[in-house]
């Protein structure tokens, strides 16, 4: 299903591309990392803005679910509501696409990851209390704090973070997260 919406946003982005809509810029942003971070984890300095919502990346991480028997990677960041009306950022998520290029394809990583068990017993609690809270509207102006799990294709490769407008549907940023360990 998800395979269907991407391909219904790039046929509604191109379709709008030939009508002569605004274009738009594709901005690399490099990586920032702190000192004494841990080896898994990945500090970033990475945004995105659109007229709905800004995102600011807080970390990357790769991650192994005992449900899924494979790696994923699972992201974090700082979500803001530009917009004059409520968003709900559990829908906000699927205009976050993240993508990697192998030898062969172009593949978009799969958001269904199973992430609420990846970080051990003890937080899965809290882990189910953050993606329940991603359903609270956003209201204007406001910030929260998003994750999302993907399936990882291959921890060797960079990761590209595709932000797409929900208003236009098409792509308003782009940016790399780069050594994801």
């Amino acid at each position: 299903m998800k395979i269907w919406r991407l391909a219904l946003l790039g046929a509604i982005s191109l379709t709008l591309a030939a009508c002569g809509s605004e274009t738009t810029s594709t901005e690399k942003v490099e990586n920032e990392s702190t000192e004494g971070s841990d080896s898994d984890t990945e500090q970033l300095a990475e945004a995105a803005v659109n007229e709905t919502f800004e995102i600011d990346m807080k970390k990357s991480q790769v991650v192994e679910s005992p449900m899924e028997g494979t790696k994923g990677i699972y992201i974090e960041y700082d979500m803001t509501n530009l917009s004059d009306e409520n968003i709900v950022p559990f829908e906000m998520r699927e205009y976050v696409v993240l993508a990697q290029e192998t030898d062969t394809s172009y593949v978009y990583l799969d958001p269904s990851y199973h992430v609420l068990d990846a970080f051990g017993d003890s937080s899965y609690n809290k882990m189910v209390e953050k993606h329940n809270a991603l359903s609270n509207e956003l209201l204007p102006g406001k910030t929260t704090e998003v994750h999302q799990a993907y399936y990882l294709e291959d921890e060797n490769l960079p990761i590209e973070v595709i932000v797409y407008d929900p208003v236009t549907g098409l792509e308003s940023e782009t940016f790399t997260l780069n050594d994801v360990q």
